[in-house]
């Protein structure tokens, strides 16, 4: 919310101290909303006060939305101001409720939750696969058999591979619906960070199952200590990506803030 006294000159500290406030809200991902009383006549496109105030919210992306009349004597010094590109209300409507020389502003905002995109796909428990009984049937199924019983052309051979195969896994571990939500992943999280994640979750892995069946502590100590580093080498990876990609990306931007805040 925000209220310039209409009693008040309008300064040029007014403007200053609204666009170190748009510095730091237009960088938010939320809905932005600068609603207030202004006590600018904005109805007047002349007016040199008006003009500079929607010359600053232009440059940081903003749109004030055009109202009739916001007082009781006439005059429009009460607005709404959101982003241009996302979040604009369709209509800003005016309601004169008695309680002030001011009128109401209402509008609709759309506050619905969004899930989360998701996404089916269909896993097997490989932990749960028992290597004894997997040998076991696979012994007993066709691909165990005599070559000579094999089609002799190669796509129906990697077809018959393919069927047997999944039949037998079917009967083992049977394949189950997974639904997985979708996270965006940070813009400097590429293949190597990727990779590194994967050595501290194979390290941590391997901790937990030397807890498991090891009696010697220095065998735990040191899949511990292995597991540990690796948590340190990821984070100190994952946080130079991170500043590495934000310092290019502010040196590319400098010449426009506007863009830079964004």
């Amino acid at each position: 919310m925000l209220y310039h006294p209409g009693s008040a000159a309008v300064l040029q500290s007014f403007f200053d101290e609204l666009a170190t406030v748009l510095d730091r809200v237009s960088t938010y991902l939320e809905p932005v909303y600068v609603v207030g009383d202004y006590n600018i006549p904005l109805d007047h496109p002349d007016d040199p006060h008006a003009i500079q105030l929607r010359q600053l919210l232009e440059s940081y992306g903003l749109l004030l939305h055009n109202t009739c009349s916001t007082h009781q004597l006439g005059g429009t010094l009460d607005a709404v101001v959101t982003r241009a590109d996302s979040c604009c209300p369709e209509q800003v409507d005016v309601f004169n409720v008695g309680l002030s020389d001011h009128h109401l502003l209402q509008w609709s905002v759309d506050a619905t939750c969004q899930p989360p995109p998701t996404t089916v796909t269909y896993c097997r428990a490989w932990r749960r696969l028992d290597y004894n009984d997997f040998w076991a049937t696979l012994s007993l199924s066709r691909l165990s058999t005599s070559i000579l019983l094999w089609p002799d052309d190669l796509v129906e051979m990697a077809t018959v591979y393919d069927v047997e195969l999944t039949h037998l896994l079917d009967q083992l571990i049977p394949a189950c619906q997974v639904v997985r939500q979708s996270h965006h992943s940070d813009p400097w999280f590429n293949s190597e960070c990727c990779h590194a994640k994967r050595l501290e979750c194979g390290f941590e892995r391997r901790y937990a199952a030397v807890c498991r069946r090891a009696t010697d502590g220095a065998e735990v100590n040191a899949a511990k200590t292995a597991w540990y580093d690796q948590c340190r080498a990821y984070r100190k990876l994952h946080q130079w990506k991170c500043t590495t990609f934000w310092s290019e990306r502010i040196d590319a931007d400098r010449a426009d803030p506007q863009k830079l805040w964004r």
